[in-house]
C-alpha cells in the first residue's frame, strides 16, 4: 500500500465506495482532521496536494510587517507543537493496521445500519436516502 494514498484503505478492506479522491476530476487537494479521523487531540489537520504545483497558493506571506517579510503555510501562523505532536504519536501507535480494523468496524456497522433501515416497515418514500443505501 502506498502511504501516499490513504484514502483507498476502504476499498482495500473490500467495500464498494464511491471514489471521492484525486481520481476525481477538479480534485486538488484533500484535507482531513486529524482529531476526527485520527484519534488525535483538537487543532492537529493535514492536507494533501494532488501536485506540488497547487501548495504554492497555501503559503501566505505579509511584506508590512514591522519584524519584516511574515510567511507561513497557514493565516494563523506559529502553532504549538503538542497537537501535530500527538498527532503523530496516535498515528504510529496506530499504525495502518489499527487504522484498518477502525475502518472495518465502521463499515461493518454502516452495513447492519443501512440493512436495519431498509428492513423496516416505516415509509421512507419523503426521506433523502443517501446514494450508497
Amino acid at each position: 500500500m502506498q502511504t501516499s494514498r490513504p484514502w483507498r484503505r476502504v476499498e482495500k478492506l473490500g467495500y464498494d465506495v464511491p471514489v471521492w479522491d484525486f481520481r476525481c476530476p477538479g480534485v486538488t487537494s484533500i484535507s482531513a482532521d486529524v482529531h476526527k479521523y485520527g484519534y488525535s487531540v483538537k487543532g492537529a489537520s493535514v492536507i494533501v496536494y494532488k501536485s506540488e504545483e497547487y501548495r504554492k497558493f497555501q503559503i501566505y506571506s505579509y511584506g508590512s510587517w514591522p519584524g519584516g517579510l511574515y510567511g507561513s503555510p497557514s493565516m494563523a501562523g506559529t502553532r504549538p507543537g503538542g497537537n501535530i505532536a500527538a498527532a503523530w504519536a496516535a498515528m504510529k501507535s496506530l499504525g495502518e493496521e489499527g487504522y484498518m480494523d477502525r475502518a472495518r468496524t465502521l463499515m461493518d456497522i454502516t452495513d447492519r445500519l443501512k440493512k436495519g433501515i431498509m428492513e423496516t416497515e416505516v415509509d421512507l418514500s419523503a426521506c433523502v436516502l443517501n446514494p450508497l443505501f
